[in-house]
């Protein structure tokens, strides 16, 4: 190997070296011995559902708290849903418990089936309001909405919606729209339910969209009036609701 050659080699080393240092500064990997199975931001603070226990962590990442059924009053050490409402309460959704309520004073209260009657004691997914309106999915399938106080259950067959696991929920402002577990989508608009389990592509391209039934969703999120995104084993969905019928374009497929 000639002296060039070799000079050549030992610089290409160096820029691959100082390129993985520089990526390596953006990313940091702060859980190693559980599951994060939900995760919302309040005031500039995240708080993490995992399968032991709940945590609250700055934007940086620095660690605040770190509950447990050890430590603190948590009911469950398996949370799979998390949302913080305006007054700040947290709202835990557990494996088996119910759903968990932690107010900024550290009091809690715990709503299951046995104390007010919730139908399911595994939580799988929540959507916030108000503190006085919050939706509730749980793990084998159907909803509540807890309303000012009272409980509004959206069960099959009463109504459309699929015994299945619910995974996601999200509101636009008007409707409340509940993601499945392979077995489509349900939107719900002032007590009325509307179950979508097909996909048109509006663009025109032929493109092949699987059945709704076939698409495991993980995420709804809503831009308010305009948009629904949602997130899927199948991609990333689009709903324009400026169309009028249910018609959904397909952004990316993977």
């Amino acid at each position: 190997m000639t002296l060039k050659s070799t000079i050549k080699t030992l610089l290409t080393i160096l820029v691959f070296f100082k390129t993985a240092d520089v990526m390596s500064q953006n990313w940091y990997y702060y859980h190693g011995l559980s599951t994060v199975w939900a995760m919302t931001e309040h005031n500039d603070t995240l708080f993490l559902g995992t399968s032991c226990g709940l945590e609250e962590r700055y934007l940086n990442g620095e660690i605040i708290d770190a509950r447990t059924t050890v430590n603190s009053p948590l009911e469950s050490p398996i949370i799979y849903a998390i949302e913080v409402d305006s007054k700040g309460t947290r709202w835990i959704g557990t494996q088996n418990v119910g759903l968990q309520k932690i107010y900024v004073d550290g009091t809690t209260e715990l709503l299951n089936n046995q104390s007010i009657g919730l139908f399911q004691n595994c939580v799988s997914a929540i959507e916030i309001i108000s503190p006085d309106d919050v939706w509730i999915g749980f793990c084998s399938g159907g909803v509540v909405n807890i309303k000012d106080g009272q409980i509004i259950p959206y069960f099959y067959p009463t109504y459309p919606i699929p015994p299945i696991q619910v995974r996601t929920i999200a509101f636009d402002g008007t409707s409340v729209w509940i993601g499945t577990l392979f077995e489509g989508v349900v939107k719900i608009t002032d007590g009325n339910l509307e179950y979508v389990n097909t996909l048109e592509a509006d663009d025109n391209s032929n493109t092949f969209i699987p059945p709704l039934h076939d698409i495991e969703f993980s995420t709804i999120y809503s831009t308010g009036q305009k948009f629904i995104w949602f997130a899927s084993k199948f991609g990333l969905i689009r709903y324009n609701q400026a169309t009028g019928p249910i018609i959904f374009l397909v952004i990316m497929k993977f």
